[in-house]
């Protein structure tokens, strides 16, 4: 019996998020189906009481799950360890933004992955643990993650979206010129100047969005990083994040070319 997320896996989690409304009947004989881990065609065959008892204990589903995610994920023997994300590579965070924007239902195993690593070295006293470099096994270990729990991980997804909100706040002026910003805001004033408080609120959060991503273009930081060199590319991908803001923020402040 399904009775909260802690029976559900990633998978499953996933399934549920990508499900399409087409209409009251058909959705919920299909979120039954992935809860149940069993055919429509059995949903189906329910009778109307033991179909309005799985409807009536899946409202779960209306909340995100509220736990914390583990620090250590075990697949057999082999154990991987919630990275630090201060110590996240340009090239992992490219990643995890494009697969974020893509689709990041679609993409939570693979993003799991990403955020989850082999631990070469302990931390002790005298030194902070040492984790893999990162790798082209992503999409590999991506499978192991679908069978997991989802109140194992989820808390990690919501930690690196917490850790994505304040890097784009504190490097929000990196690409864009103040000049820039002013004419996109007198351009949105004339085209619309009708519309409500509330509709401009809308309005507002979803430009933003658009406005980060245009602003974020990640080709466009990689050839900054590396100086206009295309052979040194590769080598930025592997520089932590944090160092190549910092140094992308100091040299645009005190106009460095």
């Amino acid at each position: 019996m399904i009775n909260n997320w802690g029976d559900i896996s990633v998978e499953q989690f996933n399934e549920i998020h990508n499900l399409q409304y087409q209409n009251v009947e058909e959705y919920y004989v299909e979120l039954i189906s992935i809860l149940c881990d069993i055919s429509i065609y059995e949903v189906e065959d329910f009778d109307i009481k033991e179909f309005e008892e799985l409807l009536s204990v899946s409202t779960f589903i209306n909340k995100a799950p509220i736990v914390k995610s583990s620090d250590v994920i075990c697949f057999g023997d082999e154990k991987l360890y919630k990275l630090d994300l201060n110590t996240l590579t340009v090239g992992a965070f490219i990643d995890l933004e494009n697969l974020i924007t893509d689709n990041l239902n679609e993409n939570f195993s693979v993003i799991l992955s990403i955020l989850y690593r082999v631990k070469i070295k302990e931390e002790c006293i005298l030194y902070k643990a040492v984790y893999e470099e990162y790798g082209d096994w992503i999409y590999h270990r991506s499978l192991l993650f679908n069978n997991l729990c989802i109140n194992e991980v989820y808390g990690t997804l919501n930690e690196y979206l917490i850790f994505r909100d304040n890097l784009f706040k504190s490097y929000s002026g990196l690409f864009n010129s103040e000049d820039e910003d002013d004419d996109d805001d007198d351009d949105i004033d004339i085209i619309i100047s009708d519309e409500t408080p509330q509709e401009k609120k809308i309005r507002e959060k979803e430009e933003k969005k658009t406005q980060r991503i245009k602003k974020w273009g990640w080709d466009s930081l990689l050839i900054k990083a590396a100086q206009g060199d295309v052979l040194k590319i590769e080598a930025v991908t592997k520089l932590p994040l944090i160092q190549v803001f910092n140094s992308l923020s100091i040299k645009k402040e005190l106009e460095i070319e």
